[in-house]
């Protein structure tokens, strides 16, 4: 008997984004999945407008109210780890003990 595939339902069976707690990140990156999160150093050369730009991809609807607490570069920098962590699993070299209260749960 042949397998039936549903109008639309993809051959590949994977997750493609991370979405709870408010929060929607991508797995892969160049159809590559992510080993891991970023860490604070890898992140810390981005401008404040490029990790304002991912807080806004991944808080979405949450993201105006979410950027009015995180003003600093410092702040942004340390929850997109937090976020990325939840979802990939920490960086080998993270010094960051990430909790749902630190990303503003």
């Amino acid at each position: 008997m042949a397998d039936t595939i549903l109008p639309g339902a993809s051959r590949r069976f994977h997750q493609e984004y991370f979405v709870e707690h408010g929060l929607c990140i991508p797995l892969f990156k160049r159809g590559e999945k992510r080993p891991h999160a970023r860490s604070a150093e890898d992140l810390t050369g981005k401008s404040k407008q490029s990790l304002t730009v991912i807080v806004k991809s991944y808080a979405q609807s949450r993201a105006p109210k979410l950027l009015k607490t995180l003003i600093s570069r410092p702040a942004l920098v340390e929850w997109v780890e937090g976020a990325e962590t939840l979802a990939l699993g920490p960086h080998p070299e993270s010094k960051l003990p990430c909790t749902l209260n630190d990303l503003g749960h």
